[in-house]
């Protein structure tokens, strides 16, 4: 039976640990996430305009446009809890009309964080250019793992026959949903993937989880003869 290292051991016992305070219910901690998120996200969607075509194939007249906010604040009461919802909001300019939709932060995008910064937490951190890379790298996947994540329920809300802002094809719609499951059922497994991946990507030589110091070298050939190396 192969023995397993125990670097990997206090590595995985470290990381799971942290993952467990983070992932604990806290008060307090899904209103500020859902807060903070639907600001940031409110910010990089403020500008964006959706024009539905027409029967005919031309541009519509009306404008589309789509917002966040807390679940706590949009609609108080309607949900069992709704500590870790936000509310996506696809509003007709022109017209007023508003199609609402609840995306549940937690598993989507909260959990896999917290995977992500527990694994770069519980690591043995080494205090160079390659580690600071591996960590903003892992961090910018992570970003893009997580919008993917949030974009699938509003492509699929603005396709939708309430919305009808985009048109999509069986095989297209089938394929998103296929891909939105996946996204949730596996976003702890894709934190860890995209935590190894950058890490590995940064240091392809020697030990790529950086479980090991490096030996350290001898600063000139003096000191090498001192201690017997030449």
């Amino acid at each position: 039976m192969p023995r397993v290292d125990p670097r990997f051991l206090r590595l995985g016992l470290r990381a799971t640990l942290l993952c467990a305070l983070l992932l604990a219910p806290w008060p307090g901690v899904g209103t500020l996430f859902t807060t903070a998120f639907s600001r940031v996200a409110n910010v990089v969607v403020r500008d964006m305009r959706w024009h539905p075509p027409s029967a005919f194939g031309f541009a519509s007249e009306r404008s589309i446009a789509i917002s966040f906010q807390p679940a706590s604040i949009a609609s108080p009461g309607t949900l069992s809890d709704a500590t870790w919802y936000v509310v996506l909001a696809i509003r007709d300019v022109d017209s007023g009309a508003v199609t609402r939709s609840a995306i549940h932060l937690r598993f989507l995008v909260y959990v896999p964080l917290s995977v992500f910064v527990a694994l770069t937490v519980a690591a043995p951190a080494r205090w160079s250019r390659a580690w600071v890379g591996s960590v903003a790298l892992g961090a910018g996947l992570l970003a893009v793992f997580a919008c993917a994540s949030v974009a699938l329920p509003v492509v699929e809300l603005l396709a939708g026959e309430r919305v009808r802002a985009l048109e999509l094809r069986e095989t297209t719609a089938s394929l998103l949903d296929a891909l939105k499951l996946t996204l949730i059922e596996m976003g702890s497994a894709n934190a860890v993937l995209l935590w190894a991946i950058a890490r590995w990507f940064v240091n392809r030589k020697g030990s790529w989880l950086w479980l090991t110091e490096a030996p350290a070298t001898l600063p000139c050939p003096v000191a090498r003869e001192r201690e017997g190396l030449v």
